[in-house]
């Protein structure tokens, strides 16, 4: 079955626009949200175990992101800095398909070592998140 490259482009362009959207909009609603209701988006794998999470920091490096305060996305988390990245990259591409009536090429982004690369991001980033977490604890 051939895939139409129209579809393809506006499914990824239009993917890429939602995830964008909901980067800007999640963390103030969720401010607004956690002042009316508080507690009720508290991270609850560090109220289990006191540590931050692997994905700690990511509502707020989309939001950084989004804004063009791309140094604050990376301190954030650098592998949801580098997921979005990759989003807009892909959407430039939906654009240029758009245009040229070409398919997207997904496989320079959505290959297995790609993967393996942003998935250690998010393990160093969180790594580094860790020894912090704990030695800020011991120092105060």
């Amino acid at each position: 079955m051939k895939s139409n490259p129209l579809k393809d482009n506006l499914f990824f362009l239009i993917s890429g626009v939602v995830i964008f959207f909901l980067a800007r909009f999640w963390w103030p609603f969720s401010e607004w949200i956690n002042g009316w209701i508080p507690g009720l988006l508290k991270c609850r794998f560090y109220e289990m175990t006191g540590f931050p999470c692997i994905t700690c920091g990511g509502v707020r490096s989309a939001y950084h992101f989004v804004r063009g305060s791309w140094l604050d996305s990376f301190n954030q988390n650098a592998g949801v800095f580098f997921t979005l990245f990759m989003v807009f990259f892909v959407m430039i591409q939906s654009i240029y398909g758009l245009i040229r009536k070409v398919p997207v090429r997904t496989g320079l982004f959505l290959n297995n070592t790609l993967l393996f690369c942003l998935a250690c991001v998010f393990l160093i980033h969180w790594i580094i998140k860790i020894v912090q977490s704990i030695f800020f604890s011991l120092s105060g």
